[in-house]
């Protein structure tokens, strides 16, 4: 019965600690399907949000990670902001709230991070564009 009870241990144990993940998923990610990001058509064919991460930071500000992929072989600029909401879903006006500039190599992958400049803001809208007009 001991050694029984430490062979299963032991496979339980090899279990738990292997969290390494198969090479195929890095490299087909998905769109993730969320109101709160839009994105221009034709940029949408070439980056998309792979990932979004919300957490609660300092003095309950709202912090968001999105990831981001070129699903091209070539270089792609976008621009990105992201819109704080209150909890009404009413938009926070800031006075720096233009767009900020990227850059991915083809099949590169970047976190794009903010954040709430205020704890009233309890929503986000991530916005991506190819081109400031």
């Amino acid at each position: 019965m001991g050694i029984g009870m430490a062979g299963l241990l032991a496979v339980a144990g090899c279990r738990s600690v292997n969290m390494v993940e198969p090479e195929g998923r890095i490299n087909a990610p998905s769109m993730v399907a969320d109101k709160r990001v839009v994105t221009d058509p034709s940029l949408a064919r070439r980056v998309q949000v792979v990932s979004i991460g919300e957490a609660e930071g300092a003095g309950g500000h709202i912090r968001v990670q999105a990831e981001v992929r070129n699903t091209t072989r070539n270089y792609r600029t976008f621009s990105y902001k992201f819109e704080w909401l209150d909890g009404d879903g009413i938009l926070i006006e800031l006075p720096s709230g233009g767009y900020q500039r990227s850059q991915l190599e083809g099949g590169e992958s970047r976190m794009l991070t903010s954040v709430a400049p205020t704890a009233a803001a309890k929503d986000f809208r991530l916005k991506l564009i190819e081109k400031v007009r």
